[in-house]
């Protein structure tokens, strides 16, 4: 249980690493492409956000866990304190956060879903009509709304508050949106939202992204109507802002800034052949920013990896799993030894490299085959810190060895528990 907390942390941790980087990396695309690009390229970039998550699962620097030559121990010894009890099953900070992060994210998606249920309810019964559903009320923007069946729903007015020119440049508008997935983009949004609800750039980024979609789905409409630019434009004008943003829909008005939308629309039309280099631009930006989120994520925790020895014929062999707190970070090793040898594990952060030199043996003429006898050094980028000459305990029972010269630069505790191997 603890490893899966602490693994479940480390992602968490790192994956929003990766987000702000990539938050940060579309903020600044969007300004520096905005004045020679298309608003389609625009929007396209806010696919760096889901891609920068990939980076997480890059292959990463793991802590390492390898065997070596038998060590000699120099230097003096270390004091050391022996104490002998159970393992804990989960440290609280990373519970804790796991538990408030659950809170947060649990109460989020209520809360969008809350919204999603609102607005459906405010749509009324619903009419089928070839191109579009009509609502059963009026004073609601058109849209595309759902996911699985997206449909485009239209005020229970749209025949008599638009004409036909006017209705055309509204469903084609919708149907850009459509065509462009956004219903798939903005369930991506939600469940972003959801995961990382407590990033503070979220809102933000939120905003930007509905309106750089909108924004590019005008675009696309006075690509395919250029002649009709003017009318689309006056089309906008002429529908009141009304609503609020609704997670799993796409509406023609609410409270995107017209003003943008306008001028982005005239510009729609310019720099089309910048396409291919706007592609070089966002596929740039996506590589800096994994490799960004890469460099800067925190040592992932030790997977029960298992350090094996081959022993000589008819050897006892030794399943060592030990938990091991340094300066803070907990890894649980485990390591295979056979009676009489000696292996090595080897811990790296981005701190320190650290070396835990082990041996165990039965203990010779003690009468109890249970009773096991070890020792133990810790050695700091080469600097032996710990050292434990001998240690006497039985299989199956936990050791535990604290150690602090200084606890800010070699705090240590190891809890190591001997069992026969099969």
């Amino acid at each position: 249980m603890s490893t899966g907390f602490s693994m479940s942390v480390w992602l968490l941790t790192n994956a929003t690493i990766a987000l702000t980087f990539a938050l940060f990396t579309v903020a600044i695309l969007r300004r520096v492409l905005r004045p020679v690009f298309a608003p389609t390229g625009i929007y396209a970039c806010w696919a760096l956000l889901p891609l920068s998550l990939l980076s997480v699962f890059l292959p990463h620097k793991p802590t390492s866990v390898q065997m070596a030559e038998p060590a000699t121990n120099p230097g003096s010894d270390s004091v050391a304190t022996v104490l002998s009890q159970n393992t804990t099953s989960m440290t609280l900070s990373d519970s804790t956060m796991l538990w408030l992060w659950a809170t947060g994210a649990i109460c989020t998606l209520a809360f969008m879903v809350f919204a999603q249920y609102r607005y459906q309810r405010q749509l009324g019964k619903l009419t089928a009509h070839q191109a579009y559903w009509c609502a059963s009320r009026t004073g609601i923007s058109p849209a595309l709304t759902g996911v699985l069946r997206p449909r485009i729903i239209v005020p229970a007015d749209f025949t008599e508050h638009y004409n036909s020119s006017e209705q055309t440049l509204i469903l084609a508008h919708e149907q850009q949106h459509l065509k462009h997935g956004d219903h798939w983009w903005n369930l991506l949004a939600l469940l972003l939202h959801t995961v990382f609800w407590f990033h503070p750039l979220l809102p933000m980024a939120k905003r930007w992204f509905r309106s750089d979609q909108e924004i590019a789905c005008d675009a696309a409409v006075v690509v395919r109507h250029p002649q009709h630019t003017a009318a689309y434009i006056a089309t906008m004008l002429k529908t009141t802002l009304q609503g609020q943003a609704v997670p799993l829909a796409c509406t023609w008005q609410s409270h995107h800034p017209l003003k943008e939308r306008v001028m982005r629309i005239q510009q729609a039309r310019q720099h089309r052949y910048r396409r291919p280099l706007a592609s070089i631009l966002i596929a740039t930006g996506f590589a800096a920013c994994a490799a960004l989120s890469w460099a800067s994520q925190t040592t992932a925790p030790l997977t029960q990896a298992v350090a094996d020895q081959t022993p000589s014929s008819g050897k006892v062999r030794y399943m060592i799993s030990n938990t091991v707190v340094l300066n803070g970070n907990r890894y649980q090793p485990k390591i295979m030894l056979a009676d009489g040898d000696t292996g090595s594990i080897r811990i790296e952060d981005k701190q320190s490299q650290w070396e835990i030199v082990m041996k165990v043996s039965a203990v010779p003429d003690s009468g109890n085959p249970g009773k096991v006898q070890a020792s133990l050094v810790v050695n700091k980028d080469g600097k032996q810190v710990v050292k434990v000459p001998k240690l006497i305990s039985s299989l199956n029972k936990t050791m535990t060895i604290e150690h602090s010269s200084d606890p800010k630069t070699d705090d240590v505790r190891i809890e190591s528990l001997v069992a026969q191997a099969s």
